[in-house]
C-alpha cells in the first residue's frame, strides 16, 4: 500500500454554531490529493488537523480528526477534498492568535500522507 500525497491545502478559521441544544465547531477547507491505491474512503480514511501555537503545556497541540462523506473518493487516484465537518462540544478553547495547523490525510489502510502546514488567523477546538 502506498501513502497518499497532499498539496494545495487551504483552511478557513473555524466557526461556531448551534443546532437545537448542541454546540458545534465547524471546520472547512480544501486540499488536493494523489493516492495510487485509490483508497480514500469515507469508511476508513480521515483528515487530521493538528493546531499548534505558542501555548503552555499541555496545550502545545490540539488535534481534530475529520471523517465524513467528503472523503468518499473510493477508486480515485487524484482529486480534491472539500473539508466541511462539525464537532460537537460542551466547552471549547478559543485561540485568538495565528495558529499553525498540520494537515495529514490518512488513507483506509492507515498510511499517513505528507504533512502540510497552513497558518490560520485563529483557531477553535473542543476542550478536552
Amino acid at each position: 500500500p502506498q501513502a497518499p500525497t497532499l498539496s494545495g491545502v487551504r483552511l478557513w478559521t473555524p466557526t461556531t454554531g448551534r443546532s437545537g441544544t448542541t454546540n458545534y465547531i465547524y471546520y472547512r477547507g480544501t486540499l488536493s490529493f494523489a493516492d495510487s491505491d485509490g483508497n480514500i474512503t469515507r469508511d476508513g480514511a480521515l483528515v487530521r488537523l493538528t493546531a499548534t501555537a505558542d501555548l503552555p503545556p499541555p496545550l502545545h497541540s490540539l488535534s481534530v480528526d475529520a471523517t465524513g462523506t467528503f472523503l468518499d473518493k473510493t477508486g480515485q487516484t487524484t482529486g480534491t477534498i472539500d473539508l466541511d465537518f462539525g464537532r460537537s462540544y460542551s466547552s471549547r478553547l478559543d485561540i485568538n492568535i495565528p495558529v499553525r495547523v498540520a494537515v495529514t490525510l490518512i488513507d483506509a489502510s492507515g498510511n499517513p500522507s505528507n504533512t502540510v502546514y497552513v497558518t490560520v488567523p485563529s483557531w477553535v477546538s473542543p476542550a478536552f
